[in-house]
């Protein structure tokens, strides 16, 4: 009875693990990775508590990047990355290319192909476990 139970249990398992989705384990920085998803601009509290903007923190907008599906991240042993599974969104990390704001606003809301690099979260002014660079662009046709 108890191995007929075992052996159930191991099928059901089998069962929902078939149905889960395998998510794809990316790295950090330097390596350069693509991923596919929806930009979308939104609002964060800031300076100075980084808390409430209904409190007096300022207002600042940050591009952050809805996959299509999660991700996974492997840190390298001695960084200061973390692991990170189930990674839906990262925040677009846009300041160091000039104009960018500008020049990328008819991709907001549409589906993206973007390659960049990829580093974890360490101030306020991170608003994703997980933020991108992006190094190169592109609406998925």
């Amino acid at each position: 009875m108890a191995r007929m139970l075992n052996m159930t249990i191991l099928a059901v398992a089998m069962i929902f693990a078939a149905d889960e989705p395998r998510q794809t384990c990316l790295e950090y920085e330097p390596a350069e990775v693509t991923v596919t998803g929806k930009p979308f601009r939104m609002v964060f509290p800031g300076p100075p508590e980084f808390s409430s903007i209904e409190e007096g923190d300022e207002a600042l907008t940050y591009w952050i990047l809805f996959l299509d599906e999660p991700v996974c991240l492997n840190s390298k042993p001695g960084s200061w990355d973390e692991d990170e599974a189930n990674v839906y969104h990262m925040q677009l990390v846009l300041f160091f290319m000039e104009d960018m704001y500008k020049n990328y606003q008819h991709i907001l809301s549409k589906r993206v192909i973007i390659k960049g690099q990829l580093y974890h979260a360490h101030t306020a002014w991170h608003k994703t476990k997980v933020l991108l660079k992006p190094m190169e662009i592109r609406l998925v046709k």
